[in-house]
């Protein structure tokens, strides 16, 4: 349940504006991603995260980018068969309960050494309703 930083020059900087920072967490029951988009003064301007909080329950995601609001939703578990694609995965845009979203906020409380982003991460999902 640890978040890793790969390597800057594993990514592909596809933003002249910003710059990303991938984080990942290779956890056989819990694994993670946090990637972040830093620009040049410093800031915050979009995010990426999504974890697995048990290995029976649904992948949960929330994603933001500067001047929208935040994403949510899961990525289902169950593996189902979607044009002829049986390994396809359905992602569902919900709103995430207020459990869930508390689950996300611990996960990155837990991995903010790691990722310096993850306590501005945390203050956008805050604003969550």
């Amino acid at each position: 349940m640890v978040l890793q930083a790969i390597s800057s020059r594993l990514l592909v900087q596809a933003d002249p504006q910003a710059t990303l920072s991938w984080y990942r967490d290779d956890d056989v029951l819990q694994p993670g991603d946090l990637a972040v988009w830093i620009d040049r003064a410093g800031q915050l301007v979009r995010f990426s995260l999504a974890y697995t909080p048990d290995v029976l329950a649904d992948e949960l995601f929330a994603a933001w980018e500067n001047g929208r609001s935040v994403r949510t939703g899961v990525v289902e578990r169950e593996q189902r068969a979607r044009l002829g694609h049986p390994r396809s995965r359905l992602i569902r845009r919900r709103s995430l309960a207020t459990s869930e979203l508390a689950i996300l906020r611990r996960y990155l409380a837990a991995n903010a050494s790691v990722a310096p982003a993850a306590p501005e991460v945390i203050s956008i999902l805050d604003s969550v309703t």
